[in-house]
């Protein structure tokens, strides 16, 4: 089984890159926006999975007004060998359908030159997932503004589906980078990620 894994430029900058043929032990994560933003990185790939409750407490997603918050439970998809953190309404359903690609949440080899950061919000149950690099990919995609699900008056940027550009690679970047193609900071913005293939072909 193939994952398809997104690196973004912050994870990338704090760790040492990977290399195709690494064996890595990673934290993921995937939320449903995923699945809009990035169908074009493996198009037709999805995943039915598992899921439970992590041992973690609820949190609370904020609305445009108070008694539009909603509490979400913190939970863990589970196919195969793949273990992915993810945020679910409560009653937590039974089970996910993943698509689009997973984030790496943690787990790359730190830099000695760079101060890790340590993780936001409560401790909680970690789940990993163990596997082989078998490709990576450069993966250039425009950001740009979109009004928010749950509050509409407030606009985000947001990765906009069919804007990639994918480019296979031997080996990875020295870095991502971003740039701004109107040359306005406020406005659309292009950037970088290292997409990888995980191999979880040899891992139950």
């Amino acid at each position: 089984m193939i994952v398809p894994v997104l690196i973004d430029e912050h994870r990338y900058r704090q760790g040492i890159a990977p290399q195709v043929g690494d064996d890595v032990r990673w934290q993921l994560f995937w939320n449903e926006p995923f699945a809009g933003w990035w169908p074009g990185l493996r198009p037709g790939w999805s995943l039915t999975a598992a899921l439970r409750p992590a041992a973690s407490e609820p949190v609370t997603h904020l609305g445009a007004r108070p008694e539009d918050n909603t509490l979400m439970q913190p939970a863990i998809g589970t196919v195969g060998a793949l273990r992915v953190h993810c945020t679910a309404q409560i009653p937590v359903p039974d089970t996910v359908v993943l698509s689009g690609a997973v984030r790496l949440k943690a787990g790359l080899r730190p830099r000695a030159d760079t101060p890790q950061s340590h993780p936001l919000g409560r401790p909680g149950e970690v789940a990993y997932t163990e596997g082989v690099i078998a490709g990576m990919h450069l993966v250039s995609i425009k950001l740009d503004y979109r009004a928010h699900p749950q509050w509409p008056a407030w606009h985000r940027r947001e990765p906009i589906a069919g804007s990639e550009r994918i480019y296979d690679l031997d080996q990875p970047p020295a870095e991502l980078h971003t740039h701004w193609p109107d040359g306005d900071t406020q406005g659309a913005v292009r950037v970088e990620e290292l997409l990888v293939d995980l191999d979880l072909t040899g891992n139950r």
